[in-house]
């Protein structure tokens, strides 16, 4: 067997990171699900009447949404406590395939690699206290996103961290680099200068999927660094897929699919190729350092 001459320019990472928004991508909306538990049917017109007022004065949307449904729930008699936020994630249904798809990406990513270490996060503005009790949960390594504070008796009093989709970007790089992401304010110091031996996974050997306008900033950081980023169209009734045309520019992703994760469908086959696409490139990099 030859062997090889060694003298790699480049280090390699043994790892890979698959990294997803969560609604509207895995699932249908959590915050949509919480509304309905609360008695809110018609959600495009509670956003209309109670939301984009708040949102119009100047309240981030996140804390006005906390606030809203802390004011809702007081109104109603409603405690919106840690458990009733766990029933409303325990409710949610996956899109078709995903629980049988999550774990086949991370076998096929190290298959393809030759045995890289496969992450599985989920990135989003969502509230972390409802996606944590969905059934995806146990297949991920990570979960970041908005979360709230409880008071006595698990009670809801108030949004206590924002995610906002302008961060994700952020927190995918901070993700990349190995930076703590737990904290206050973290992640703080994303764009310092760390050697590329130190990162904990190169960004060209990550992908995200995402559905929409609230992904670019992250779409455009997998595109701009080589890494992959595919598109979940979650639109009704096959109306275009409503990322802000204006704004888009379609190279950016490199596949826009339905919210279909079950075998054979376009979304399932697009993340296959992808994972297939990124172990190799690992499995590229760890012969070219003479394994």
């Amino acid at each position: 067997m030859e062997q090889s001459s060694g003298g790699a320019t480049r280090g390699s990472i043994d790892r890979i990171a698959l990294c997803f928004d969560f609604d509207r991508t895995l699932s249908e909306g959590t915050f949509e699900a919480l509304l309905k538990r609360l008695g809110v049917e018609d959600n495009q017109r509670w956003r209309k009447d109670q939301l984009m007022p708040l949102v119009e004065d100047g309240w981030d949307e996140i804390l006005a949404k906390g606030w809203l449904v802390a004011r809702m729930a007081d109104d109603q008699g409603i405690a919106v406590t840690k458990p009733l936020l766990q029933e409303v994630g325990r409710s949610l249904d996956p899109y078709p395939g995903v629980l049988e798809a999550l774990p086949q990406l991370r076998e096929q990513a190290a298959e393809a690699s030759g045995g890289a270490e496969v992450e599985l996060h989920v990135v989003s503005s969502g509230f972390v206290d409802i996606i944590c009790a969905t059934s995806v949960a146990d297949h991920l390594d990570g979960v970041w996103g908005s979360s709230m504070h409880f008071g006595e008796s698990d009670r809801f009093l108030a949004v206590k961290r924002t995610l906002i989709h302008s961060e994700k970007a952020r927190y995918l790089l901070a993700l990349a680099k190995g930076l703590d992401i737990a904290g206050a304010n973290e992640p703080q110091d994303v764009h310092r200068d760390k050697p590329a031996a130190e990162w904990h996974v190169p960004l060209d050997q990550m992908i995200y999927v995402g559905d929409g306008a609230s992904d670019l900033d992250a779409f455009n950081l997998l595109h701009d660094n080589g890494g992959i980023a595919i598109a979940v169209n979650a639109s009704q009734h096959g109306e275009p897929w409503q990322a802000g045309a204006h704004m888009f520019d379609a190279a950016r992703v490199e596949n826009l699919a339905p919210p279909d994760f079950r075998e054979g469908a376009e979304m399932h086959r697009s993340l296959m190729l992808a994972v297939e696409i990124v172990g190799k490139k690992v499995a590229l990099r760890r012969l070219g350092r003479g394994e």
